[in-house]
């Protein structure tokens, strides 16, 4: 082999041994620097090429994204987000892993979780409503499992877009994150937003999705649980009626209740809350943001 010939063939080696196949550089995951403890994020990924099986993982849980093609390129979004009660800010990996071309890559990004503050608001209400009775006490337990159950929903197909569709058009009555001070008992930070409905209020649901529970419970009434795919749940509750069972397909806009103040609840009104690969995240921003906007650009 000529001198040159051989000087080159060393060369492209060395650099297929320092930078992988040109597959392994294809794969892309673009994660936000910061977000704030409690809010949802956009994360993404791409390749050039065909991206099989892939797996994000983020606080210990797995989420299959689905993927798009369009012409060689593959895409997929996933939205994700940390519980102000459960998560400590700080730096946290976001790792992906998939097959591009037959070929396994993986790549680790790491978001810094910063601290957020919520406010407190004081609340009266009858006091079997803030001390349960004794006699509910394993009927509460039961339907706590049953209920975290559904909200840790994560199904292989997405049908979520941003921004999301809001449930019902009244006023902001009581914002995510707040500490429930009850007949002056501090409780926990509230999971979700409260709207205002007047009784009978038609709410509907925020996207495309699948019934997986719709029951009445003690603390949230009757309530409904959506499963819109990839690890995004949204729940409503305090219904006065119910319009959908579990199985049920239903459509972005689609009346899915009513307003009431079933549950533990002093009035009628709407409570409504996203999970994300089971965090609990403030609903708002997905109501008012697209997908280019703020959420992981």
């Amino acid at each position: 082999m000529p001198a040159i010939l051989h000087r080159l063939a060393l060369f492209l080696l060395a650099l297929i041994l320092l930078h992988g196949p040109a597959s392994a550089q294809s794969l892309r995951l673009n994660v936000p620097e910061t977000a704030d403890l409690g809010m949802p994020f956009l994360v993404s990924g791409a390749a050039q090429g065909a991206v099989q099986s892939p797996v994000l993982t983020f606080l210990g849980r797995k989420v299959p994204p689905s993927v798009s093609r369009t012409g060689n390129t593959s895409s997929f979004q996933v939205l994700l987000g940390t519980d102000m009660k459960n998560i400590k800010p700080g730096p946290k990996d976001i790792a992906l892993q998939a097959m591009v071309d037959g070929r396994p890559q993986t790549l680790v990004r790491t978001i810094d979780i910063r601290p957020k503050h919520y406010a407190e608001e004081h609340l009266t209400l009858p006091e079997k409503m803030v001390t349960p009775p004794k006699a509910v006490h394993d009927r509460i337990a039961r339907e706590g499992e049953t209920l975290w159950k559904a909200l840790e929903t994560t199904s292989p197909t997405r049908h979520w877009k941003l921004p999301l569709k809001r449930p019902v058009n009244g006023k902001i009555l009581s914002r995510y994150g707040k500490r429930r001070v009850l007949n002056g008992k501090p409780r926990t930070r509230h999971a979700g937003v409260d709207f205002r409905a007047p009784l009978g209020t038609p709410v509907r649901a925020v996207e495309d999705g699948t019934v997986v529970l719709a029951d009445n419970l003690y603390f949230i009434g009757n309530g409904v649980v959506l499963d819109h795919g990839n690890g995004v749940v949204s729940v409503y509750a305090h219904f006065s009626k119910t319009k959908v069972k579990p199985g049920d397909k239903v459509k972005r806009g689609q009346v899915i209740g009513l307003a009431g103040a079933s549950g533990r609840a002093s009035g009628p009104h709407l409570h409504m809350g996203v999970y994300t690969q089971g965090q609990c995240v403030n609903p708002l921003p997905l109501f008012e943001k697209t997908a280019e906007e703020n959420l992981g650009k």
